[in-house]
C-alpha cells in the first residue's frame, strides 16, 4: 500500500471532487453576499472543504476560488438592485458617468465630492444634490 493512500485512509480524508469545489464555491458565494473582505470568504472555501473531509486545494486555489465568488456575489446584488428599473432609468443611471459640460466632470463625481463642512453655499450645494437624486424617482432604500 502506498504511504498516501495509507495517510487519507488514516485521517479519513479523500481528495477533493467536483462536487466538493461547487459546495464551497456555494458556501464562499454566500459569505461574500454579507462581506466583501477575502478573509471570512476563504475560511467559508476552506471550511466546505473540511466539512465534506477533502484535501485543501493550494493556497493560490483557494485565493482564486474567494475572487471568483466574490465577483458573482457582486454581479448578483447588481442585478438584484436593477432588475426592477425601467430602461429609461438605466440610460439615466449610464448618464452619470458621461461628463457634463454645465460642471466640468461626470455628475456621479459630482453627486460624491459633496462638501462637508458647513455653510449656506454648502448647504446649497447638498440641497442641489438632494434634488437631483430624487429626479429618477429611485427608491431611497437602494
Amino acid at each position: 500500500m502506498n504511504h498516501a493512500t495509507h495517510l487519507f485512509s488514516y485521517l479519513e480524508m479523500r481528495s477533493p471532487t467536483a462536487e466538493d469545489r461547487r459546495e464551497a464555491l456555494v458556501a464562499g458565494i454566500e459569505t461574500a453576499t454579507k462581506t466583501d473582505k477575502g478573509m471570512p470568504i476563504a475560511n467559508a472555501i476552506i471550511t466546505s472543504f473540511r466539512e465534506h473531509r477533502a484535501l485543501l486545494p493550494a493556497a493560490n486555489t483557494v485565493e482564486r476560488m474567494g475572487l471568483a465568488t466574490r465577483a458573482i456575489a457582486r454581479r448578483h446584488a447588481e442585478h438584484a438592485l436593477i432588475s426592477d428599473f425601467d430602461p429609461g432609468t438605466l440610460q439615466m443611471l449610464d448618464s452619470l458617468l458621461i461628463v457634463d459640460s454645465a460642471i466640468g466632470q461626470t455628475r456621479f463625481h459630482w453627486l460624491r465630492s459633496a462638501p462637508d463642512a458647513p455653510g449656506a453655499t454648502n448647504l446649497a450645494g447638498l440641497t442641489e444634490r438632494i434634488a437631483f437624486l430624487r429626479t429618477p424617482a429611485i427608491d431611497p432604500r437602494l
